[in-house]
């Protein structure tokens, strides 16, 4: 069920990328080499189009609860965090999309993600705000002093 919900919430965004007409390319589990060599696979990378002849590059990581969760989200954490610093700038997307299965964890992975992805520019969200469409609610930018 686990990668079931993965791909529901990943294709979630796909869809409404395609409704507005702005996805270009999307592709899930993408091979990336980095520059010592070694390869990264992000969850989902996909470019849009932001304006007339400017595209953006993205990532999206889908995080759901189950058996150590919260150990394999800081090892995927570490790897991303791992594979930007080997990325050379083109390759680097302008940021990380993660998908919770509630906005009752976003707290908890933005601390996560402030400790071990500290370079990576991350945005949260949820399949239920994604299945409400695009708007200036679906994305969160957790903003660790606004909360404390």
């Amino acid at each position: 069920m686990n990668t079931f919900f993965i791909d529901l919430a990943a294709n979630e965004l796909y869809s409404e990328l395609k409704r507005i007409d702005r996805c270009i390319s999307w592709y899930r589990r993408q091979q990336i080499r980095l520059e010592d060599g070694t390869f990264h696979y992000p969850g989902a990378s996909f470019e849009v189009i932001k304006d007339e002849g400017e595209t953006r590059l993205f990532w999206l990581e889908t995080v759901r609860v189950g058996k150590d969760w919260t150990g394999k989200t800081i090892h995927r954490f570490k790897q991303i965090q791992n594979a930007y610093e080997k990325l050379s700038p083109y390759q680097k997307p302008a940021r990380l999309f993660i998908i919770a299965d509630g906005d009752a964890r976003i707290k908890l992975l933005a601390k996560l993600a402030q400790t071990y992805m500290p370079d990576v520019t991350v945005r949260f969200t949820t399949d239920e705000r994604l299945l409400s469409g695009l708007s200036k609610e679906t994305f969160i930018a957790w903003n660790e002093e606004k909360d404390d």
